[in-house]
Parts: C-alpha cells; sequence; structure tokens
C-alpha cells in the first residue's frame, strides 16, 4: 500500500515532454527552413534542427496528444537551439497552441503567444531557453484531445540575433491533475 501511494505522488504535478526538431513540420506561409542533419567535425556527433531565419517571421507547427489525466491547463514552453554566430545577441522564441475536440472546425485560432528571450552563448553552443510564461491555449482544452503548437520566430523587437537560429527540439510543461486517466 505505501509503494502504491508514492507512485500515485509522484506521477501528479507538473511533467515534461521534448519534442525534438524532427516531430514539427514547417508551414506554408511564413514557414521556417526544413529539418537538415549536421554532423560535428572533430566527434562526429549528429544533431538535427529546424532553422529560423533573422530578419523575417518563421513558423514550424507540430500536434501533441496530452495524456488523458492532463489538467487541460496553461502549459510553458522551453527551446534549444543553437547558431553558428559567435555574438551574443537574442532570440525571441514564440509558442502557442490551439486545442481540438470532436467536431472542431480545423480553421480555429491559435490562442494567446507566450514569448522568450534567450541570448546565444557563442557558435556552435546549445542555447536553452528560460521558460515562456504560461501559455493559454485557445479552443476548449480537454484531456485526451489534441493541441497543435506553432513554434515562431519574428523579425525585429528584442530579436537582434542577425543571423540563422537552429531549433533542436522544444520541451513542453504541463501538469498532470489525477493519478488515472479519467
Amino acid at each position: 500500500l505505501e509503494f502504491r501511494r508514492v507512485l500515485f505522488r509522484s506521477v501528479l504535478g507538473l511533467q515534461d515532454i521534448y519534442v525534438p526538431a524532427v516531430a514539427p513540420w514547417i508551414t506554408t506561409t511564413s514557414g521556417a527552413t526544413a529539418v537538415a542533419k549536421t554532423e560535428t567535425s572533430t566527434n562526429k556527433l549528429n544533431y538535427q534542427g529546424i532553422s529560423f531565419a533573422n530578419g523575417v517571421t518563421n513558423r514550424a507547427e507540430f500536434w501533441w496528444m496530452p495524456p488523458r489525466n492532463w489538467n487541460a491547463g496553461t502549459v510553458k514552453m522551453t527551446f534549444h537551439w543553437l547558431s553558428t554566430s559567435s555574438s551574443t545577441n537574442s532570440v525571441v522564441w514564440f509558442g502557442s497552441g490551439v486545442a481540438f475536440q470532436d467536431n472542431t472546425a480545423i480553421d480555429a485560432a491559435q490562442g494567446t503567444q507566450q514569448s522568450v528571450t534567450d541570448a546565444n552563448n557563442g557558435a556552435s553552443k546549445v542555447n536553452i531557453s528560460s521558460q515562456t510564461a504560461a501559455i493559454t491555449i485557445g479552443g476548449s482544452p480537454a484531456a485526451g484531445n489534441p493541441v497543435q503548437f506553432r513554434i515562431e520566430r519574428q523579425s525585429g523587437g528584442s530579436d537582434t540575433l542577425a543571423a540563422a537560429a537552429l531549433l533542436l527540439g522544444v520541451s513542453i510543461e504541463y501538469t498532470i491533475s489525477a493519478g488515472t486517466a479519467a
């Protein structure tokens, strides 16, 4: 019985899911550059990423099927990225989402975007942003129904990195509110 109580407590609360850059697709309008694989020169490590150019708006999107015991509340995003630029200027990443239930029109509006500004650590160094503020998902979020997320880099404002930003992936933080799925 004690083991079951500990196990039950361990699944409640904040959870994270990582979405690698190979999962999102490039949008038709203002799409980023398709996923490309790169190999490092010395240790021959391979990684894949989506290139978001500077000076224009770039987008990519993906679907997430939340667990049925998700609280259907807000989420936060953390962006993992790099640049070949040695500049320490900043990139601004945006995240938003829209939920779909049965019999929902597919042409639905995303919820309000939230952003995070992250300084580049130098050429070919992994950057991990802070979390965005809480993202309210558009539509009618419900546990067990899909959410479409949008990742975006916009031109201007606080985005001062005059180079491409290569998105490696994004972490989504969400909350589990019950020990078992409904």
